[in-house]
This record gives C-alpha cells, sequence and structure tokens, in this order.
C-alpha cells in the first residue's frame, strides 16, 4: 500500500461546510479503494461544493484512491479551471537521511508546462502557419462573398442584385448593376 503524501492542512482555508464534504469525500474514495472498485481507468468521484455554486472537489490526478486526504483534493469549477488547489511544496521523501523536495519541482512543473502549452499554442503554431504560407507563395484567399449594404446577408462577390432583399449593389469593378 503507498504511503500518503504529507500534504498541509487545508482546514483552516475552506469553510466548515466545505471541510466536511472533503472528508466526506476523502472517505468515499478510501471506501471505493477498500472494496476494490479502483480496477478500471479513468474512474473518479467528485463532491460538489455546498457553500460555492459551480464550484466541485475531485481528486488530484496521479493519486492513488488511497492517498487521498481531505486536504489533498482539488476544487474546480463548471469549466474545468481550479480554483484552489493544495502546495505540493511540502511533499518529500528520504533517502539515507538525505530529504528529497519533489513538491517544488511539481509545482514548477505544472507551472511551465501551462506557460509552455500557451507560447507553442498562441505563438509558435500560428507563427509556423504563416512561414510556411508565405515560402510557398501563397497570398489571402480571395474573398467568395460580400455583404449585401441593405440586409447585411451574403452574396456573392459578382452579384450585381441582393437575392434577399432586393436591392441593387456595386459589382466588383465599382460599378452600379443594372436591374
Amino acid at each position: 500500500m503507498p504511503r500518503s503524501p504529507s500534504i498541509p492542512s487545508m482546514r483552516d482555508k475552506v469553510s466548515a461546510a466545505e471541510w466536511a464534504t472533503r472528508v466526506d469525500l476523502a472517505a468515499c474514495y478510501r471506501l471505493i479503494e477498500l472494496y476494490g472498485m479502483t480496477d478500471m481507468i479513468a474512474n473518479h468521484v467528485s463532491a460538489r461544493v455546498p457553500d460555492e455554486e459551480g464550484a466541485f472537489l475531485i481528486n488530484p490526478y496521479g493519486m492513488f484512491y488511497e492517498e487521498i486526504t481531505a486536504s489533498s483534493l482539488i476544487k474546480v469549477d463548471f469549466a474545468g479551471d481550479i480554483v484552489a488547489k493544495p502546495d505540493f511544496s511540502a511533499l518529500a521523501f528520504s533517502i539515507n537521511g538525505a530529504a528529497i523536495l519533489y513538491g517544488n519541482f511539481l509545482n514548477a512543473l505544472i507551472a511551465f508546462v501551462l506557460i509552455a502549452a500557451a507560447v507553442y499554442f498562441f505563438v509558435v503554431v500560428p507563427v509556423n502557419s504563416y512561414t510556411a504560407r508565405m515560402k510557398r507563395g501563397e497570398k489571402p484567399a480571395d474573398p467568395s462573398s460580400k455583404k449585401c449594404p441593405e440586409c447585411l446577408s451574403e452574396i456573392p462577390i459578382a452579384a450585381r442584385k441582393c437575392a434577399f432583399c432586393g436591392s441593387l449593389v456595386t459589382t466588383a469593378g465599382g460599378g452600379m448593376g443594372s436591374a
């Protein structure tokens, strides 16, 4: 049985109602382990935080069910954004009396991965796409439609009369079409 990591208590940082829910949910995880119901992948149990609309408690990814405590649970909102999480900096183990603080590493790793993903998807991918397009000599695609100035519906670029409202529109050359 894996040893539970030493996570600082969150009891003083949450309401009494949330703490009671945390204790109940941690106990539920321990019972699931006790009765051998952890053999499937991607399973979890969650609980709604009683005094916060749209807040839920879930288990941190990668912890065994028997390791979960009331303080190790993570609070998320409907979108899955983390609202509150434990500080992993106190996590450590020792080898021959030397303490290895892997909690600080975990905190730094999580922050690095989030920043790296943001930079990659919002900077690197668009710049690479633009550079590849320029190397191929492609220009931005010509528009195939335009908006009618009267009803603002999409009409073909060469249309002289709007099919929706019947108004005359300027042609690609700039002149007015005839009805």
